[in-house]
Order: C-alpha cells, then structure tokens, then sequence
C-alpha cells in the first residue's frame, strides 16, 4: 500500500536515497493506528557496489522516539534485496521523530552486517484517547438535525390542532347566537313585535345588537 524504496549501503556511507519521496522530511513516515500500512523495501549495496550475496536472512531494527524502547521484526531477504511490513502497533507506540533505523542481516544465528540508517516519523493517531466533537462528527450532527425536525413538525402540528379547534368554538358560538337570533325573531313575530339590528358601541367595539318594540295591534 505506502511503500517506500530505499538504497541502503552496508559500510553505512551517504548513499541513502529515497527515490519516491518528494517531502523535505526526507524518510520514512509512520501513523499510529494504522494496521500495517507501511512496506519498507530496500536495495543493499557495499562500498557503492550492489550487494547481492545469498543465504542470509535479515531484520528491520528502529530506535524508538523515546529512545528507551526499539522495534526488530524479520524482514524477507533476497539477493541483497529486504522488505518488511512494518507493524505499526509496536513500531509507531511513541510518536516523534528517530534517525536511528536500518536492518541487520544474519548468517545462521550471527550478525554479520548492518546497512546505514535512516530516518523514521511518526505522528500521532488523532483518535487516540479522545472522544468524537459534537459539533463536527457528522453522524451526530445528522441525528441532531433530524431531531430539530421532529421537533419543527411536531409544533406546526400542535399549532393546527389548536387552530383547529379555535375555528370550532367559534362556529358553535355563532351558531348558537343564530339560533338565539332566530328564537327571538319568531318570538317576535308571534307578538306583534317589530324587531330590527343595530350596532353599539361597547368599550370601543361595534356589537350587533337585536331591537325589539311592540307595534300596534
């Protein structure tokens, strides 16, 4: 996946090189949290001359930042050629930064040579002991804006019930005044009584108000 490419000589001189590197930081870059997400391949050379001896094995050996604890795990080994995946787990538990990484190659059980080092970095994982922000996970945030619109529903709801029912009583009110209008009328006209409508002003309000007066037999 993130692989980096690395010339390497045994006499440990200045031919380390990088050659898919483009950042100033010029080595290899480790995240902690990540799962074996970086391969570390290099090509070994001997006083400038490409090393290509068989039947060694090899290790991937780095200082770690705090410069307390170290990191080896095997690597394959190829006819001068070693990778290794690089377990992030151990090798990126400190952050920060060390210069002191290389590989070791071993005839049976002995070392018999160890390339130049390199320099390894390794950031932090934002995650680690913290907790997801509120305001700028967007799962929360959506689980929060739909209940801002259940919420919104939930009142205009609430609000055309009460209209609703504000709109029935005042039909029964009016209803029952008509049907008081209408007793009085035909009361009104069972007694010779003329009746008409005017309106009075109360408390600064137009009423419709219904007048009666005997007429003449």
């Amino acid at each position: 996946m993130n692989t980096y490419h690395l010339d390497l000589d045994l006499q440990k001189g200045p031919l380390y090189n990088l050659s898919n590197l483009s950042s100033d930081y010029g080595g290899v870059t480790l995240r902690q949290g990540d799962k074996q997400g970086c391969t570390i391949t290099a090509d070994l050379y001997d006083h400038g001359e490409r090393f290509t001896q068989t039947g060694l094995t090899a290790f991937f050996v780095m200082d770690l930042p705090d410069r307390t604890h170290y990191y080896r795990a095997p690597a394959t080994y190829n006819a001068g050629t070693v990778t290794i995946l690089v377990d992030e787990s151990y090798a990126a538990s400190v952050p920060g930064n060390t210069d002191n990484a290389y590989f070791e190659l071993l005839q049976g059980g002995t070392i018999i040579a160890s390339t130049q080092s390199f320099r390894v970095r390794i950031l932090k994982d934002a995650r680690g002991g913290k907790t997801a922000g509120e305001t700028y996970d967007s799962e929360i945030q959506e689980a929060l804006d739909n209940l801002v619109d259940l919420q919104e529903a939930t009142e205009a709801a609430e609000t055309a019930t009460s209209t609703a029912n504000a709109a029935a009583t005042a039909a029964n009110a009016a209803g029952d005044w008509a049907n008081e209008a209408a007793a009085r009328a035909e009361s009104a006209v069972a007694h010779n009584i003329k009746i008409w409508f005017d309106y009075e002003d109360v408390g600064g309000r137009k009423l419709l108000t219904l007048c009666t007066t005997e007429g003449e037999e």
